[in-house]
């Protein structure tokens, strides 16, 4: 694929920070420490930043999710009693998204520990990252989250592993089967517990986490700010591209299980419970192989991209994470009183421009059915009257009189970015200022567009984007988090500039609840949002900038359609 050669310059970068990285692992200090459940092994790493730093890679927090362990809830790990060498890493079970190669293991349940200082003078901020990827691909893979830019601030920085896909996400109703669904949010609550218990003898303040995460990872934030068995385990969030109120939150797929099992082979015969067995035997490959296929043309046309994710648990066991709809969820959340901050990317239906560009006739198909684009949990009928008339005023909104074409891709593009991503942003912080005693609420809007570090964009999107300017939905990691790919930066660039910048936010929000920015024009202080609408952000990008929030007016749309539906 030519769009798939603009990825070839970064592959030998990738390869060389890989063998480099082993050879630290193999041939470095190692440094021990006594946790809970037994003594971890890391090894002191030197970074490109010039400090010194020590790694736990795939450190365990709970039992392997196999064999009988399959689907179910997880379960806490044992003590081991001899020395666990935290070097090596896993992934959870997945076809990648960028490869299409299958790959990962069941036995994902790991996460990776960074600090610079297992005794500092005083404990420091701990930040914990939950990855994204549509819950059914991502990993805390070291590859992609390198935390060498946090580090260069005294934090401990702790990035998870959890399930996904069909091993993380299964519901089955009957509850013989011990499997209500979420177990990939409850590995994640697992690893928090972990995290609280054991935090201190890595340097960090179990007194002062924060829990953050960037698409499904910040979706899975919000749904642990809002379910109460996540009461307790953190002390401030960071929600970055997705929340529990996007519109892709909730499962929509219906008869799961059966399905699989039917496209597994089984021909109906034996009820539900022929049809775990089915399930309980099946390869990984076979499985994932089944769960990609419940996403058809039907599903596709009706806007339904993943086939797993989180889903209102169909009764009440010692674990239950979601009980109601996320809505009713947020109307007296546990995590009402904690500072949050929240945002997005400038132009995050970037994400599809590939996909737009190479199957055009998505267009075409909109044009046709404008109602397909209303969200999925408003109105499932697609031939409801309602939701024809929703879906041509959308449509008429964001292309006036004008067909969708490729001439109009970027009308095309904002409309999705604004329903899957900003509505939902936009939806939260509307709760969070309807409490009278609600916490401190920074929003952002991630506005930094650099050919050298905007690796989502080139990914998703490409390097050709004339006219199509903006930060891709992801794109604001790659400032947080250092990569394979990642280029060294001059102290005196735009991106370590930028770089610095999000650091500078994000670890700050960690150590105190308010982030500090330096460089403002006018002495601005970056004050928490208010009830009174359009919401003031702060706008990153070549220079920082107080404004309203550039989509305010395009969420009035949207938000007319929830309220005529009684939805928000």
């Amino acid at each position: 694929m030519k769009e798939d050669l603009e990825l070839v310059p970064y592959i030998w970068p990738a390869v060389l920070y890989k063998i480099a990285e082993y050879l630290k692992r193999k041939f470095g200090e190692s440094v021990t420490i006594k946790s809970s459940l037994g003594e971890i092994v890391g090894v002191k790493m030197h970074s490109s930043e010039g400090f010194d730093y020590i790694n736990f890679l795939g450190v365990p927090y709970a039992k392997p999710p196999i064999g009988s362990l399959r689907f179910k809830d997880p379960e806490p790990l044992d003590a081991w009693t001899q020395p666990f060498r935290a070097c090596s890493e896993s992934t959870a079970s997945q076809k990648d998204a960028v490869t299409r190669r299958f790959m990962g293991t069941e036995d994902c349940l790991h996460m990776n520990i960074y600090t610079k200082d297992l005794s500092p003078k005083v404990l420091r901020p701990v930040m914990v990252f939950l990855h994204g990827g549509a819950f059914i691909f991502g990993s805390n893979s070291k590859d992609a989250y390198n935390p060498e830019y946090l580090l260069r601030k005294d934090v401990v920085v702790i990035v998870v592993n959890y399930r996904l896909g069909i091993f993380g996400f299964l519901s089955v109703d009957d509850p013989t089967y011990g499997i209500p669904g979420n177990a990939g949010l409850k590995d994640q609550v697992m690893a928090l517990k972990f995290i609280k218990e054991n935090c201190e003898r890595f340097g960090g303040d179990p007194n002062n986490i924060t829990l953050f995460g960037e698409s499904a990872g910040g979706c899975s934030v919000h749904y642990h700010m809002i379910s109460d068995i996540s009461k307790g385990l953190f002390h401030k969030a960071i929600l970055m591209s997705g929340t529990a109120l996007c519109p892709w939150s909730i499962g929509p797929l219906e008869n799961v299980p059966e399905r699989v099992a039917r496209l597994l082979g089984w021909n109906g015969e034996g009820g539900i419970h022929r049809a775990m067995m089915e399930l309980q035997k099946a390869s990984v490959g076979s499985l994932i192989k089944a769960q990609n296929a419940l996403v058809g043309k039907e599903e596709r046309k009706k806007y339904i991209f993943t086939p797993f994710g989180p889903t209102i648990e169909p009764y009440r066991s010692a674990q239950c994470f979601i009980d109601k709809h996320p809505v009713l969820l947020c109307m007296n959340p546990w995590s009402r009183k904690i500072p949050l901050l929240i945002g997005g990317c400038s132009s995050e239906g970037l994400l599809i421009y590939k996909v737009i560009k190479k199957k055009p006739h998505a267009l075409t198909i909109y044009s046709k059915n404008a109602e397909e684009v209303v969200p999925f949990q408003i109105l499932p009928d697609r031939s409801n009257e309602r939701c024809k008339r929703f879906g041509r005023e959308i449509k008429k909104y964001y292309f006036g009189l004008t067909e969708p074409s490729m001439a109009t891709v970027g009308a095309y593009m904002a409309m999705m970015g604004d329903k899957e991503f900003w509505h939902g942003v936009h939806r939260t912080l509307l709760t969070r200022s309807s409490f009278k005693d609600t916490g401190a609420t920074y929003l952002y809007r991630f506005d930094i567009d650099l050919k050298q570090t905007n690796y989502s964009k080139i990914v998703f999107a490409g390097k050709n984007l004339k006219g199509l300017e903006g930060a891709c939905h992801g794109d604001d990691c790659f400032y947080l988090f250092k990569s394979a790919v990642s280029a060294k930066m001059s102290p005196t660039s735009k991106e370590f500039v930028a770089m610095d910048r999000m650091v500078t936010i994000w670890t700050s929000f960690a150590a105190n609840g308010r982030p500090s920015v330096n460089s403002i024009k006018h002495n601005d202080v970056w004050e928490p949002i208010s009830p009174q609408k359009p919401f003031k952000c702060l706008n990153i990008s070549d220079e920082l900038k107080f404004i309203d929030l550039p989509e305010s007016e395009r969420m009035a749309i949207w938000d007319a359609i929830y309220e005529n539906h009684n939805f928000n």
